[in-house]
């Protein structure tokens, strides 16, 4: 299914600053960075929007500030080509692409703090990237692959309609799309830093036998590098580990292990430098980094996949989950039909520190629980589908928002929104059915979707319909769009940017309606 850039295509302030100090604490920073935020704008993730170094506070020496890493990362690519290209085990080959990315939020109401009123924000963004990658190990070898990239990515915003004075300038609120930087460990000033690079990739990749084919295969990854991992989107700073025996031609058993310490965004519309999703400082003031940690198992038998799994950062959630896949046609070429259905069932528990404390505008309680349906048809080069994305308490409150397997976009609202501009789908208590209909023509080039979904939350009540389309130009060039009628309900007692029980604040309509457009070259 195709899920259009929104990032989460694949996670504020104001020009009014007081707002922005208030509301943006190092907790909603790192809500902020909770994106699914996405790096194909063709279709999203989906067919799935948040190191050490402190960067510079006088505006006078940012540009230089930046220049000076982001240029050390360039020569250090540029270093290992020359030392690897004369070797004959090392395939060096250069990468890179260049993008920009705009959103129009079609109303600007104004802002009105005891109210929670606030616009749609508008921004546009130029951002490119430069890397290398290859083999390590001689090609004579079939069996055993080790490859490895680096890369940097840095840009900025060109329009920001949150800031009057210049894009991304103190007050901007769009900054935490791009460039805001309070720390690895979030402890540093909000909102009043800048970092326009992340080295995004930095890994090795070693593979034993065809994960396809062959009676056992082994991969292990480490480093810098995009995640795979559904409750993980942009790029981790981890590695996994991956097994997979193959029984026959219709069964297998794949396991899988996964470990993050850092995760960062390098994508057309979200640039933010690695940060720590989960970390945390204890009451004696110590910084604990305890990761984010995944075992999944899958067994395979024909078309259908049984998937018992776990995410868990100590000291913040344990979440025991279970997913069953059935595929009909699995190499499925646009001839005939298809059916793919989904049943996701996750539990997270939150520990004793997390229950009780504000996310996403309600309170995290013990045990929670999020069920996700799911069903596409494909018939040639068309399809339709329908699904249903329900929370049973604040089950989102501290996963499902760093990254989740729901084929909606839920970073569609008001920058100026918690999250930042994240929808309620995630909500406390929160129930989404949706329906689309899709289709890819000319020989793969041209996708467009219609979507449609109804939203209700504790907190508010949400109506969408979005049309997207996208091309893919023989050369490396992509195009795309989408336009969506967004239409957000908060009730009465709840305050847009505010997390809790606002008493006393009338229910806010407010018209979400925006467009998103982009352009992309890889070369």
């Amino acid at each position: 299914m195709m899920n259009f850039q929104g990032k989460n295509l694949q996670g504020a302030n104001s020009a009014n600053t007081a707002h922005a100090r208030q509301t943006a604490t190092n907790t909603a920073y790192s809500e902020t960075l909770d994106s699914s935020a996405h790096t194909n704008h063709t279709a999203h993730a989906k067919l799935a929007k948040h190191a050490s170094h402190t960067a510079p506070t006088k505006r006078a020496t940012h540009a230089n500030a930046i220049a000076t890493p982001a240029k050390r990362a360039l020569s250090a690519c540029a270093l290992i080509a020359a030392t690897f290209a004369p070797l004959s085990a090392f395939d060096i080959k250069y990468n890179g692409w260049l993008e920009s990315f705009s959103k129009v939020g079609f109303v600007d109401n104004g802002i009105d703090e005891n109210l929670g009123k606030y616009p749609t924000d508008s921004f546009t963004t130029m951002i490119g990237s430069f890397g290398i990658d290859g083999n390590i190990l001689s090609q004579e070898n079939a069996k055993h692959k080790m490859t490895y990239g680096l890369s940097v990515t840095a840009g900025g915003l060109v329009l920001d309609s949150t800031d009057s004075r210049f894009p991304l300038g103190r007050d901007s609120v769009n900054n935490e799309y791009v460039g805001n930087w309070s720390g690895y460990k979030g402890d540093l000033p909000y909102g009043e830093q800048r970092r326009l690079y992340v080295i995004n990739n930095a890994y090795i990749d070693y593979k034993l036998g065809d994960f396809s084919n062959d009676a056992f295969s082994f991969q292990f990854k480490g480093g810098r590098y995009e995640s795979g991992a559904e409750y993980m989107s942009g790029f981790t700073q981890g590695f996994e580990f991956a097994a997979r025996f193959r029984f026959s031609d219709s069964q297998a058993l794949k396991l899988w292990w996964f470990s993050s310490y850092g995760r960062a965004f390098a994508s057309g519309q979200w640039m933010v430098d690695f940060y720590s999703p989960r970390g945390y400082f204890t009451d004696g003031g110590r910084f604990a980094n305890y990761g984010i940690h995944a075992f999944k198992a899958t067994y395979s038998i024909g078309g259908l996949d049984v998937i018992p799994f776990i995410y868990f950062s100590p000291g913040t959630y344990t979440a025991p989950a279970l997913q069953l896949r059935y595929d009909t046609n699995r190499g499925f070429e646009q001839e005939g039909w298809r059916s793919q259905t989904i049943l996701h069932f996750i539990n997270p528990i939150h520990d004793d520190r997390i229950v009780g404390q504000y996310f996403y505008g309600d309170r995290a309680g013990k045990s929670t629980q999020t069920l996700y349906i799911y069903e596409r048809v494909d018939y040639a080069q068309y399809n339709f589908g329908l699904g249903l994305y329900k929370n049973f308490g604040n089950a989102n409150a501290r996963i499902g928002t760093t990254g989740n397997p729901v084929a909606l976009d839920f970073w569609t609202a008001s920058a100026y929104e918690l999250g930042r501009s994240i929808s309620d789908i995630i909500g406390n208590d929160a129930i989404t059915p949706f329906l689309f209909v899709g289709g890819l023509h000319y020989s793969k080039k041209f996708e467009w979707q219609i979507l449609a979904r109804y939203t209700e939350s504790t907190r508010s009540q949400e109506h969408s319909v979005a049309g997207s389309v996208g091309y893919r130009f023989d050369g490396g060039l992509r195009i795309g769009a989408k336009l969506e009628y967004y239409n957000d309900i908060t009730k009465a007692g709840y305050r847009t940017g505010a997390n809790g029980n606002t008493a006393g604040t009338p229910q806010n309509i407010a018209d979400r309606s925006h467009a998103f457009a982009w352009i992309r070259y890889d070369f």
